[in-house]
């Protein structure tokens, strides 16, 4: 087994303080990720209507609840994979 000190790796010489640097990083990626989807919706929706309208029959209602819906879904993802974890590893770390 190397040493952490022996080759300069300071930051992360528990593996907890490592999970949590990686977990802010994939919190931050996940709201990115829901804030392009979001801006698609907004600002291009009637692209992404015909781009699904071209595989899918869908009514614009159809089109607005499956996407605000799978939306919501995700959040309650976030909320549940990713901010459970983080609280958890306050209190451990």
């Amino acid at each position: 087994m190397r040493d952490d000190y022996e080759y300069g790796n300071t930051e992360c010489l528990a593996g907890l303080e490592c999970a949590d640097k990686l977990h802010s990083g994939l919190f931050i990626l996940v709201r990115v990720v829901l804030l392009i989807w979001a801006g698609f919706i907004l600002f291009g929706r009637q692209f992404v209507y015909r781009l699904h309208g071209s595989f899918f029959k869908l009514s614009n209602e159809q089109f607005d609840m499956i996407h605000y819906t799978a939306m919501a879904a995700y959040k309650l993802l976030i909320l549940v994979f990713n901010l459970v974890p983080f609280v958890v590893l306050q209190f451990i770390v």
